[in-house]
């Protein structure tokens, strides 16, 4: 199992695994003579949570539901090899998202289907 919450992560040949900047995943895969890089903007924040869910006010509009993170790297990393460099927004369908994720749905065909709508709003002290 891939623990996606603390770090960023980085795919490289051989399935060398590298941390790399926050709320980034990338893809990449060369040879020689060739090179494909697939980046995925994951949302900053902490906001894939072990809870898969929102804990605190500032996670609703950047959440990413842990389904919806494991699809869009899925989907990312089983890209067709003409695909060879492209940048892919993932938030999950939050009323309040700051990101389009429009691209990501059309080039990928990534379907999110979590909310943090779906969930309460903590209570404020």
């Amino acid at each position: 199992m891939l623990n996606l919450n603390p770090t960023s992560l980085i795919f490289g040949e051989n399935g060398h695994v590298t941390p790399i900047s926050t709320g980034t995943i990338a893809d990449v895969n060369y040879t020689p003579h060739d090179l494909t890089v697939r980046v995925t903007a994951l949302p900053s924040h902490g906001a894939v949570l072990k809870e898969d869910r929102p804990m605190i006010r500032r996670h609703y509009p950047g959440f990413l539901s842990q389904a919806d993170c494991v699809q869009v790297i899925d989907k990312c990393l089983s890209a067709p090899e003409s695909l060879k460099y492209d940048i892919f927004n993932a938030i999950s369908e939050n009323k309040y998202r700051w990101r389009s994720t429009e691209h990501t749905k059309s080039v990928l065909g990534w379907r999110p289907t979590g909310r943090s709508d779906d969930f309460p709003l903590p209570k404020t002290p």
